[in-house]
């Protein structure tokens, strides 16, 4: 694999979270208000849902940093 191949690979999985979680978590909380479930079983679920979306940004924060420090910046080509 080389640094464009490792760079994609970076790309991609920003991408995925950026994307994918957001979704989910879009249509679960709709999905949530025909659930027939009880409010307090559902602001427990939109408490989880929001948790797992500030997890997922954390994770692109992550990702964004990894690629600046040791892909851009880096010199050595270990890939």
């Amino acid at each position: 694999m080389d640094i464009k191949e490792f760079t994609k690979k970076v790309d991609d999985a920003i991408a995925k979270e950026e994307i994918g979680v957001a979704i989910y978590a879009k249509h679960l909380k709709v999905i949530l208000i025909w659930s027939g479930l009880s409010d307090d079983t559902k602001k427990e679920i939109i408490e989880r849902i929001d948790k797992i979306v500030s997890d997922s940004n954390n994770h692109i924060k992550l990702l964004e940093k990894f690629k600046e420090l040791y892909i851009i910046e880096s010199k050595k080509n270990v890939y």
